[in-house]
Formats: C-alpha cells, structure tokens, sequence
C-alpha cells in the first residue's frame, strides 16, 4: 500500500508553511501541498463510487481552511472559497452556547461569501447534494444522536475492520513491490 501526505488550503495559505514542512521532512513525512483543482478532484475521486456519473451532483467540502464545492458530472468544475471552519471560527469566535445575533452575523457572512463566490453557478440546478469529510461526519453523528464518548464494541470494529479492508474488484490481494 502506498500513501501520500497531501496539505490542502491550510498549508496554501500560511505564513509558516516552509517551517512546517521541513520539519515534517525531519520526521521522515514528505507532503506535498496540492492546488485547490487537485484538492477538489481527490474529493471527486474519492466519493464517485456511490454516484455513479454524478450528473446534477453538487459534492461539499468543509475543509479548515477552505470549503470547495465541485459539480458532477466529471467533477472536473469546482470552486474553492476561503471559509472553512478554523478560518470561519477565527473570524467570528462564538459564545458557548452561541448568542442568536453572532449566529445572524454568521449567516450574513456566509451567505454573502457563498454567493458571490458561486455566482457563475447561479443558474444551475443541483438534483441532489453529497456532504463529505470530517464536517459531514459530525453532522452525521449529531443527527444520530451519538456523543463524542461513544465506545464501539468489538463486534462491531470488527465488522467496520472488514469492510474497510475488504478488496474492491480488480485490487490486487497484496500491494505491488
């Protein structure tokens, strides 16, 4: 199996990426620091086994430092905007639990950002939109209600250790050397 160690819109955008990177050189971890057009195309990659074509598909990608949103089919239009959620929660630091009028600022912000940054896109339709990435999963798990101390137990690791090491058609059964 091979991996790549890939730094997205967080490493494009800071002011110590130099520094970061050489120590991750130090520690043996090469990254490479891939494009927003690379970034959305892994995304694309990565979730086109569950749509098929991905005719009228909108993927969403709510990174930290970016959030990119790539249409189907192909994947091959994206757009990147500069609003993830480190970005996002820097810019507007929220009370706990949130006043209503720092969530209406938000909103303001977001829908103002948002849609001048897809304006070419307001024409389009989307018949269905597909989430993706640590955001999504979050979201996922608070609609399920589970709670960040949930313990699976081993039946079922196991059974997400099967199928997440289970051979896709036309994988090879060991890694090339």
């Amino acid at each position: 199996v091979e991996y790549r160690a890939c730094g997205t819109a967080a490493l494009r955008e800071s002011g110590n990426r130099e520094e970061f990177l050489d120590r991750a050189r130090r520690l043996g971890v090469r990254i490479d620091v891939i494009s927003a057009r690379e970034e959305a195309r892994h995304t694309w990659e990565g979730i086109t086994g569950r749509l098929r074509d991905g005719v009228g598909a909108l993927v969403l990608d709510i990174g930290g430092g970016s959030t990119e949103f790539i249409a189907g089919p192909g994947g091959r239009d994206f757009i990147s905007l500069p609003v993830g959620f480190v970005v996002l929660s820097s810019l507007f630091p929220l009370s706990d639990p949130p006043k209503g009028w720092e969530l209406e600022n938000l909103g303001h912000f977001l829908a103002e950002r948002v849609g001048s940054g897809t304006s070419r896109w307001r024409r389009r339709r989307f018949d269905r939109v597909v989430g993706t990435a640590g955001t999504f999963t979050t979201l996922a798990a608070l609609d399920r209600r589970m709670r960040h101390d949930t313990r699976l137990g081993s039946r079922r690791r196991g059974g997400l250790r099967r199928r997440a090491t289970r051979r896709s058609p036309g994988q090879p059964s060991r890694p090339a050397a």
